[in-house]
């Protein structure tokens, strides 16, 4: 059975972040999906749900990265995005229609370890798996210091 390393420290292990602003959807949109390609993660568009509602428009948007770093390793980070109330504004300064609403952002990661269950077969692989997963905890955990 894999073993997963959660890497948010959060205590639901997520981050997640509210605010109301002004922004330009169709960037973000892209800046989000862009983001993959440069990183090395696979990326799939699991849900994207648009609503429109008297208070202006709704948005779910899941998306899931993974990265593979080994044939033991892998990543995976999970984005969900809502969006409520979104209408467009017009600034003075900027000639664009851009966004203005709620958005909730929520972020959750996690660290994968014999992700293809390969070091099961046999009590050797299984002890020289738990060393290499000691191995990269000690990697992480140095790679995390501030």
């Amino acid at each position: 059975m894999p073993e997963t390393w959660n890497l948010t420290t959060d205590k639901n292990q997520r981050i997640i972040r509210r605010e109301r602003v002004i922004f330009d959807f169709p960037k973000l949109y892209h800046a989000l999906k862009a983001w993959a390609k440069p990183h090395q993660y696979e990326l799939v568009e699991k849900a994207f749900e648009e609503k429109v509602k008297s208070t202006g428009k709704q948005y779910v948007i899941q998306l899931e990265y993974a990265r593979k770093f080994t044939e033991f390793v892998k990543s995976e980070i999970s984005v969900e995005i809502v969006i409520k109330d979104m209408m467009d504004v017009m600034l003075q300064d900027n000639p664009h229609t851009l966004n203005k609403g709620n958005i909730e952002l929520v972020i959750t990661s996690k660290m994968i370890m014999d992700y293809k269950d390969n070091f099961q077969k046999s009590p050797f692989l299984k002890a020289l798996r738990n060393r290499i997963c000691f191995q990269w905890l000690e990697i992480l955990q140095d790679f995390t210091k501030v």
